[in-house]
């Protein structure tokens, strides 16, 4: 059990502890004057964590802001219109707001400055961070933020996936995009930006930056990712996906007779030589 502290004699506020109160509880209470005149019975810890008078304190306070007539008084996008209803202690006024609609606030919340419209402030003010943030009107975070973050990702978070193939590589992002989202924006918007496009780099050992990207459709990126290979045939360097796209032939038919050793005129021909047909080709097509 703590020591007993005598506060007989010590003031709270417009409280004077007079002498210790006969209660039967563990708690210690104080029978107090208050400067009003009344006298009250207060606990010794709510005494020194701020109780500070009878009540009449918080009468005062609610009795000064009902003399105060605040019609016609403006209060950020609020306008006073008349006295609304009564709670006990507090006034409550009917405003109206600039965007058109009504609301009670209470005299302390309105000359407090914490109600200034009828909530449409805040709701425009959320709208307003979250495009700076990346997000959209409706709350979501738009997509060509999310193509921001995850690019930033694979390139500096080494607990990503794709960190290896990005990051790993000694790819980066520019500085210009690398802290200002609004950069990266303004710069895929008047680049040809739309939301069945990813983004590319043109040379895929290069940075993401303005002269080194582009946007593209899906499948002109697969095709320019480093693990699928160019294949130069008469002249002609084009990779495996575009390869099969001229002949007819799947692209895993393609690696595969590449793989075990068919010259590139066979492995892209829909007739290879002799001495390739039969054996591995039919064993590949029955797999």
């Amino acid at each position: 059990m703590g020591k007993f502290k005598d506060l007989t004699g010590q003031r709270f506020g417009r409280l004077v502890a007079v002498e210790r109160a006969n209660n039967k509880g563990t708690r210690a209470a104080w029978v107090c004057q208050c400067d009003c005149g009344e006298s009250s019975t207060v606990s010794g810890k709510d005494l020194r964590r701020g109780t500070k008078s009878c009540g009449c304190l918080q009468r005062d306070k609610a009795s000064q802001y009902a003399k105060i007539d605040l019609t016609g008084h403006v209060f950020g996008k609020l306008t006073v219109i008349n006295e609304s209803d009564h709670d006990p202690g507090r006034v409550i006024w009917l405003c109206k707001c600039e965007c058109g609609l009504n609301v009670n606030v209470s005299t302390g919340s309105l000359r407090s400055g914490n109600t200034l419209s009828c909530g449409c402030l805040r709701k425009q003010l959320v709208a307003k961070m979250n495009w700076k943030h990346g997000g959209s009107r409706t709350g979501r975070r738009e997509r060509l933020n999310q193509i921001w973050q995850r690019m930033k990702q694979r390139c500096r978070d080494h607990n990503s996936s794709d960190y290896e193939r990005y990051g790993g590589r000694g790819i980066r992002v520019c500085e210009e995009w690398k802290f200002d989202y609004s950069n990266f924006r303004s710069w895929a918007l008047s680049h040809g930006y739309a939301d069945n496009l990813t983004i590319d780099r043109i040379d895929n050992d290069g940075n993401y930056e303005p002269g080194n990207c582009r946007w593209i459709s899906n499948s002109k990126q697969a095709r320019n990712k480093s693990t699928n290979h160019p294949i130069t045939y008469k002249d002609e360097t084009k990779t495996l996906a575009e390869w099969s796209e001229i002949t007819g032939l799947e692209s895993s038919l393609i690696r595969y007779r590449l793989k075990i050793g068919w010259t590139i005129e066979d492995a892209l021909a829909l007739m290879p030589s002799n001495s390739h047909k039969g054996g591995s080709h039919e064993k590949h097509k029955a797999a």
